[in-house]
């Protein structure tokens, strides 16, 4: 089964899960999902992002198109609300071709690629923390 699943349970950390190959549909209410997730935030509060890939699949190139168009259309209001993103992928080979990706299309705010669930969580934490000070 494949799936994109956002945990806003836990405020303002989102933890954004992919299970498998999602289709399109599904990729574009992600997207549509994370949009309005950051637009309920009141002026000044900040959010930060847990992505789990461990297990996603790899993204299609329109959804990685599709994406790219994201980030560059929302670039001010991502910049202005979310402290930072933490990816986890357990793969060495897969943190470095992200960490490739991410420095040729860059995120409007800070990021880290990790192969843990514990390094993110405690990433974002800190991340939060620097914001609000």
């Amino acid at each position: 089964m494949s799936s994109i699943t956002i945990d806003s349970s836990r405020p303002p950390l989102l933890v954004i899960r992919f299970e498998g190959v999602v289709d399109d549909v599904a990729f574009d209410r992600y997207l549509s999902d994370i949009h309005e997730l950051g637009e309920r935030r009141s002026a000044g509060e900040r959010y930060a992002m847990i992505i789990d890939g461990r297990g996603g699949g790899r993204p299609t190139p329109a959804q990685r198109h599709r994406q790219t168009e994201f980030i560059k259309t929302h670039s001010r209001d991502l910049a202005a609300r979310c402290a930072g993103a933490a990816f986890v992928i357990t793969s060495a080979v897969g943190r470095g071709v992200l960490t490739a990706l991410l420095w040729v299309q860059p995120m409007p705010y800070e990021h880290v690629v990790v192969s843990t669930m514990l390094e993110a969580e405690d990433w974002c934490n800190k991340r939060l923390a620097a914001r609000a000070a």
